[in-house]
């Protein structure tokens, strides 16, 4: 049992660097123009945008995700990702439209105008589609969490 259970967290841990992995590879074309804040919060999203479409993609072949000890704390947690998401999703979509590009970008920039233009709307196309697919995401696990429990009270009946 013990070998199953490093074996298991062993996976978990490998697809998490996957995870990371990923959003580096995406987030690579950004570094050193973006500023670091902005690219650390890309990277970040894109993370948790691709471990959750493996939990959504995977739920039944996950076994940590089948103990109700995971399941009501992952669902509390969502409802609250998901609020916290929208928040950011709203103050940069307003950051992005008020302030200046200069606010984005690293203070020693080399590439000017088209380029630096061309890179912010990689970022916001980015952030956008990581952020919104978090979100749709989210929802997606809420439902399988739910669908969950409700087969739990199906089988206690």
């Amino acid at each position: 049992m013990i070998k199953y259970r490093l074996f298991t967290f062993s996976v978990e841990l490998f697809w998490i660097l996957v995870a990371v992995a990923f959003a580096f590879i995406v987030a690579y074309p950004l570094m050193g123009f973006i500023n670091q804040h902005f690219l650390a919060l890309n990277i970040f999203m894109a993370t948790l945008a691709a471990t959750y479409f493996r939990w959504t993609i995977y739920y039944k072949n996950i076994p940590f995700l089948k103990f109700t000890a995971v399941q009501v704390p992952l669902f509390v947690f969502n409802s609250i990702l998901f609020f916290v998401v929208l928040d950011k999703i709203n103050e940069m979509i307003f950051m992005m439209d008020t302030y200046d590009l200069n606010l984005f970008l690293t203070a020693n920039q080399e590439k000017k105008g088209l380029e630096i233009n061309a890179l912010f709307y990689l970022y916001k196309k980015e952030f956008l589609f990581f952020s919104v697919g978090l979100m749709i995401l989210t929802i997606t696990i809420q439902l399988r969490l739910l669908q969950s429990f409700f087969e739990r009270i199906r089988k206690m009946k």
